[in-house]
């Protein structure tokens, strides 16, 4: 049983299947109610060439309603001849709704879904919900996190307090008499240090550059005299590198971020002693 939406423009058609017969023909539908049999309508089908009968006709509009249609063949213009080369063919109908037809906006065509009238409906029906004014309290919400402000505040108190019992403030005072009296020994045994007498060394090189010269015509005489003087400012380099080395020593003893990394290292090794405790 196949379906017709309401007052749906139906095409009724016969086609004749015998394909070598060059007659003529004339082709005659009848619209019946499948309940009763009585005729509804009668449609007479336009050649179209190729063995095709059709014509246009209007389904009615009652909902649910069944028919069927009858095509016979005729040999004769007046419809009273019927033809024995082809038997009546009869197919049933519903007349019903199908899936993308929406009686109250009209057929969309086809049985395809109009999206557009599809978003209108959807559109229109959200339209009419009504969403009630809703009116959120944040004090309680407020409230907590002020409750929960108070008690970290309370915490981080509590905490520092036991962080400052656990670590009491220490006399440093033996500590740092310990390191200046310390830096007085350093001083004194620095300046204890005699200086280095390089004199001999070098009065004994220039004896010894004095008697090279009297051999100038000597193969390579000039080479050795050249090592000699090489020596002899690194030695004299050697000296005044040893004699900055001390001074910066000795600045380094007498300043201030000395004693403070001292003092600084003696506290940490106290505290920690006294954690361990």
């Amino acid at each position: 049983m196949l379906s017709l939406r309401p007052r749906e423009s139906f095409v009724i058609t016969r086609v004749l299947a015998d394909h070598t017969d060059s007659a003529t023909y004339y082709v005659r539908a009848v619209v019946r109610k499948a309940s009763d049999g009585v005729s509804i309508e009668t449609v007479n089908l336009t050649d179209q060439g190729n063995r095709i009968f059709s014509k246009t006709w209007g389904a009615p509009g009652d909902r649910f309603a069944q028919i069927i249609i009858t095509t016979t063949v005729y040999t004769d213009g007046g419809y009273s001849v019927k033809s024995e080369n082809y038997r009546e063919e009869t197919s049933h109908y519903i007349i019903e709704d199908r899936p993308g037809y929406y009686p109250q906006y009209g057929g969309s065509g086809g049985g395809k879904t109009d999206y557009e009238r599809l978003r209108k409906i959807v559109r229109e029906e959200i339209q009419k919900i009504v969403f009630p004014d809703a009116v959120i309290d944040f004090s309680s919400v407020l409230n907590a996190i002020l409750m929960l402000e108070t008690k970290t505040a309370s915490h981080i108190d509590t905490s520092a307090g036991i962080i400052r019992d656990a670590f009491p403030k220490l006399d440093l005072t033996p500590a740092l008499r310990h390191i200046e009296q310390k830096t007085k020994e350093v001083h004194e045994r620095i300046a204890r240090i005699p200086p280095t007498d390089l004199s001999p060394i070098m009065s004994r090189l220039d004896q010894a550059l004095k008697i090279i010269t009297i051999f100038e015509d000597a193969e390579g005489i000039e080479m050795f005299i050249k090592n000699i003087k090489e020596i002899r400012g690194v030695i004299t380099q050697e000296l005044a590198d040893a004699k900055r080395v001390f001074g910066e020593i000795e600045k380094k003893i007498d300043s201030k971020s000395f004693i403070h990394m001292v003092s600084s290292g003696s506290e940490s090794k106290k505290k920690t002693s006294r954690f361990s405790l």
